[in-house]
């Protein structure tokens, strides 16, 4: 090829061909679409008492959604949620190796587990509501008159499977845009 390319030069004879695709290039392009989607992806704040379910439920949410922050209690979470929904890092007092750790964006959604009840929601909205955020989050809680799997792997896929139907119908509905501030029941 090349010494066909040389000859047809040497008589005058342009040759253009497009460039050849190196391995950097598609690994660029690969670059950027993954860090196109992560971009797109919807920032949460799931709130669980298991961080393995926890896990499985960060794993269950992507693409669409990026679970940025996993509060483990009530007092984490009062004192955690308002930092991360104003898009600062938290100290919390029980830290957790889930979620991305992307908080600048803050979250559109706070997703309770099953773990939590009715005062601990009370304690953790109150703490938000206090702060005073520019932008307000839905609250999902979770039903727990719905029929689940007990704790384990597949209930963190039962959880995910509710929590995204939810997100996607209030998404749709424009109520994940930091104006609405509603609870939900998944």
């Amino acid at each position: 090829m090349i010494s066909s390319r040389l000859y047809l030069q040497s008589r005058g004879i342009i040759v253009r061909s497009p460039p050849l695709l190196t391995l950097r290039h598609t690994t660029a392009s690969r670059f950027l679409s993954a860090s196109s989607m992560a971009a797109k992806a919807i920032p949460v704040i799931v709130c669980g008492r298991r961080e393995a379910i926890g896990e499985a439920v960060a794993a269950g949410l992507q693409p669409e959604y990026e679970l940025v922050h996993f509060v483990k209690t009530p007092e984490a979470g009062v004192a955690d949620l308002p930092l991360v929904l104003a898009g600062r890092v938290p100290t919390s007092t029980a830290p957790s190796s889930v979620g991305t750790g992307n908080v600048a964006r803050g979250a559109a959604a706070v997703i309770l587990g099953g773990g939590y009840g009715d005062e601990d929601y009370a304690v953790m909205r109150k703490a938000v509501d206090a702060a005073a955020l520019k932008r307000r989050t839905v609250w999902l809680r979770n039903n727990l008159s719905v029929a689940m799997p007990p704790p384990g792997p597949e209930y963190g896929k039962a959880v995910v499977v509710r929590v995204k139907d939810l997100l996607a119908r209030l998404g749709g509905e424009g109520r994940l845009d930091g104006e609405d501030g509603g609870a939900y029941w998944y």
